[in-house]
């Protein structure tokens, strides 16, 4: 228990407990969220491996301005984008009521799935 855990750490097991869930057919609404959880954590590891620890954003969960961060730092992650963005804002959609609620679909949790996978891997190679 001397190592210091690390974003990377968390968002690593929390990967790989959602794609074991997912290539066992298990498909649920939580699934979703934590596709974007998943890329806070890989976000943030970035970011504090640049020692950027105080910034702002940090202490947020908002995907945007954590990937802007990032390629503020000059850290190429364009490849990823799309995938970034089409996972912000889940987290408060799938999981509390109110406006813009709903349940996520199968075809919501592929895609959030799909999403999670190519972020894993393109941050995956940039911490080599």
């Amino acid at each position: 228990m001397n190592k210091s855990l690390t974003y990377w750490d968390f968002g690593f097991d929390e990967y790989m407990y959602l794609a074991t869930a997912y290539n066992k057919g298990i498909k649920r609404n939580a699934m979703v969220a934590q596709a974007q959880h998943i890329t806070e954590y890989f976000l943030k590891e970035l970011l504090n491996r640049q020692l950027l620890n105080n910034l702002p954003c940090m202490s947020g969960h908002n995907l945007r301005s954590l990937y802007d961060a990032v390629a503020d730092t000059g850290i190429d992650i364009r490849p990823i984008r799309e995938s970034v963005m089409a996972l912000n804002n889940y987290y408060t959609h799938t999981r509390y009521p109110g406006r813009g609620a709903f349940l996520a679909k199968d075809e919501d949790i592929d895609s959030a799935v799909k999403h999670v996978a190519s972020i894993y891997m393109k941050v995956k190679d940039l911490l080599k």
